[in-house]
């Protein structure tokens, strides 16, 4: 897997076993990287000072605690090794132990759908407490979080190695479909890139929230908050990538519940705005044509979900929505349409670029219309905007009934 990682990959991997060090307060860390070649694990950081000679040490796949792990995909939590029977009964002492520091440690793999990608250690609390485990707990999302976004990275390159070999052929003899295909993936692979680089600056705000709990003697009511937010801000990464991950790699429609009722969807998402805008006196007009064709789930949800949030935000909760759907012989249109502040010409030419967003950093990255944009481009369609300052905006969402797009009778 070592192949698979270039060096901006291990830096982040080095952050983040910083950042979680800091957060658990704990003295050190390890980051082992898996080498498939030889099938080894080599050590490619440790937060030790006067270890720094370890570094680039390597056990083989089943070998000690690491190797243990690395083998299993599981993590562990070891409160006191003296009395863990998970390493008392079957030979894993003596030497194996000593290479901990501590008595208590969390060991978590990292894994994609690559392989392994390497196993990370945290050793050593300061209070010289063992870890507990709301520690585990966070260490392990962390971690899933980190190869969800290793894994989506990894498959950016195959894309592009691919689009690169794709390129190679003389483009004459490609149809008109497969080239905008590449073009598509090529748009998808330049986002993908970009999320990665922004991932850093949330994940040091989650962090610094920690920080701040470090701080506090017991856990009040405070510090209850600050968790909440920690949890909240690694799922909205999470979903980030994870939303893109779905664009990237589309599975293959199967299952019954893979198509979808736009009226449905569109009043589960009316539903839960409610939480978010507890407050608002916003108005909803609903104008729903009957039996329009259920179509392939490609996230929808999603859509519906960024457009009904952006017109609510525009309109400061106090407005009007209307949500129109009708079908024809040829297409299915959603038309949104707000009393909200509108848009400027800048803006409104602007709106569906990645990272672009009038919202504050710490609101917003600027993915939603973006990502929108990309979902409705699956069904072949188009999602158009028309707004001006003061008056309002009408999102309007084209969907072709293509065969392969709407569910059959």
């Amino acid at each position: 897997m070592v192949g698979l990682l270039f060096e901006y990959d291990k830096q982040i991997l080095n952050q983040i076993l910083q950042k979680t060090v800091e957060f658990l307060g704990a003295e050190s860390g390890s980051l082992f990287l898996f080498d498939k070649e030889r099938q080894e694990l080599v050590l490619n950081t440790i937060l030790d000072k006067g270890k720094d000679n370890l570094k680039g040490s390597r056990k083989r796949l089943g070998e000690g605690i690491v190797g243990r792990v690395a083998v299993s995909g599981e993590a562990i939590l070891v409160r006191d090794i003296k009395t863990d029977r998970r390493f008392n009964n079957n030979g894993d002492t003596g030497q194996s132990k000593r290479h901990y520091l501590t008595d208590s440690f969390i060991s978590v793999p990292l894994i994609t759908c690559y392989g392994l990608v390497g196993v990370m250690n945290i050793t050593d609390k300061k209070s010289a407490e063992p870890f507990n485990q709301k520690d585990f707990d966070f260490v392990c999302l962390l971690a899933k979080l980190t190869s969800l976004m290793m894994e989506y990275e990894m498959k950016l390159r195959v894309s592009e190695a691919q689009v690169k070999e794709n390129n190679n052929f003389n483009k004459s003899n490609l149809s008109e479909n497969n080239q905008k295909e590449i073009e598509r993936f090529a748009f998808i692979g330049k986002q993908a890139g970009e999320i990665v680089h922004e991932i850093n600056g949330p994940l040091d705000g989650i962090l610094r929230y920690a920080n701040i709990l470090l701080e506090k003697p017991e856990l009040n009511s405070n510090l209850k908050d600050y968790l909440l937010k920690i949890k909240l801000g690694l799922v909205k990464i999470s979903n980030i990538i994870d939303s893109v991950k779905r664009l990237y790699s589309p599975s293959k429609i199967t299952r019954e519940d893979d198509f979808v009722d736009i009226n449905q969807l569109i009043d589960q998402e009316l539903s839960l705005i409610d939480v978010r805008f507890p407050q608002s006196l916003i108005k909803i007009e609903r104008y729903y044509q009957k039996d329009i064709p259920r179509v392939v789930d490609y996230g929808l949800s999603r859509v519906f979900s960024n457009i009904i949030t952006n017109a609510y935000e525009a309109m400061s909760n106090n407005g009007l929505l209307r949500i129109c759907t009708s079908s024809d012989e040829q297409n299915i249109k959603i038309i949104f349409t707000d009393t909200g502040c509108g848009m400027s010409p800048v803006v409104k030419a602007k709106a569906f670029d990645a990272f672009f967003t009038t919202k504050s950093k710490d609101k917003a990255m600027g993915l939603g219309l973006s990502i929108c944009q990309e979902i409705i481009r699956r069904y072949s369609g188009n999602i158009e905007i028309q707004s001006q300052i003061n008056q309002g905006t009408i999102v309007t969402i084209v969907i072709p009934k293509l065969k392969e797009v709407l569910k059959s009778r």
